[in-house]
Parts: C-alpha cells; structure tokens; sequence
C-alpha cells in the first residue's frame, strides 16, 4: 500500500508560465498519458471591470456575436479589448495546447453576474432570455478570438 500526504487547497498566485504539454505525453504524441491540472487564474478587479465595459461597449456597437462584421474582426477585436495579461495568457495556452487539442486554462472571477438584474432561473434553457446573457456571450468571445479554433466552449451555469 502506497500511502500518500494530502495536500491543502492553497491557491498560490499563479507564475504564467503553462505546462510544457509534451512533459505528459508518451511515445505517441497523440495520446496523454496523465491528464495535466489546469492553471488557475484569478482575474483582478480592474481585469474584470474592463472586460465588463467592452462587453457593453461590444454590444451597443454589434447587437449580437453573430452579426458578420464582429466575426470578421474577433481576432483584432480580442487584442484590443482582453486586458493585456490576460490576453498573453490565452495566446501562450493556445500555443502551448495547439497540436495536442487538449489543455484547461480556468479564469476565476472573469465576470460579475448581478442576480437581480439577471432574474430567476428558467425551467428550461429553451426560456432563457438571450438578451440578458448577450455581455457575457461577448466576453466568450473575446477569449474564442484568442484561441481560435474549437477550443472554447460557452457554458451557463447557475
């Protein structure tokens, strides 16, 4: 029996600097042998009060993530409103992850969700009001015009 000495969960700044994911690759490259820990990184305040703004500045300017011309310029669009370090964290993980199609990046407090203003959860996702999650689909956005590809997915959680 192999015994082991738990750790506490202490969230340490983070250093910035990802994983080389070939450390948790075996002799194929297209298979991971143990799954990585992903990074965790805490959004500051001001981080996150101008991501807020941009997301509304975004919305007034498009009306909508699918409107063509904000596709067009996501990539643009994303180096010029994601806050400077996290914008180099999301490009730094894109590269680091990109022939592997695998990675987690965690980006703790990158929105403030008033509950007030958002209202009730509805029975079903089909009764969303899409109008009140639209800032939030922006910032998605914003992350995707980073990474690229099919890397970010949008999940609505409560």
């Amino acid at each position: 029996m192999i015994e082991t000495k738990a750790e506490p969960d202490v969230v340490s700044q983070p250093t910035h600097t990802l994983p080389d994911p070939k450390q948790s690759v075996g002799a194929d490259p297209d298979v991971l042998s143990v799954p990585m820990a992903p990074e965790v990184v805490q959004v500051t305040d001001d981080e996150r009060d101008h991501i807020a703004k941009a997301s509304e500045l975004l919305l007034q300017d498009y009306g909508s993530v699918d409107a063509p011309a904000f596709r067009k310029m996501l990539p643009a669009l994303a180096g010029h409103y994601l806050p400077e370090r996290l914008y180099t964290l999301l490009a730094d993980f894109r590269d680091a992850f990109q022939g592997l199609d695998y990675g987690a990046l965690i980006l703790k407090g990158m929105v403030h969700v008033n509950q007030n203003k958002r209202g009730p959860t509805p029975t079903r996702w089909q009764e969303a009001k899409r109008e009140k999650v639209k800032p939030y689909e922006f910032i998605t956005a914003l992350v995707h015009g980073v990474l690229g590809g099919a890397l970010a997915q949008l999940y609505y959680q409560r």
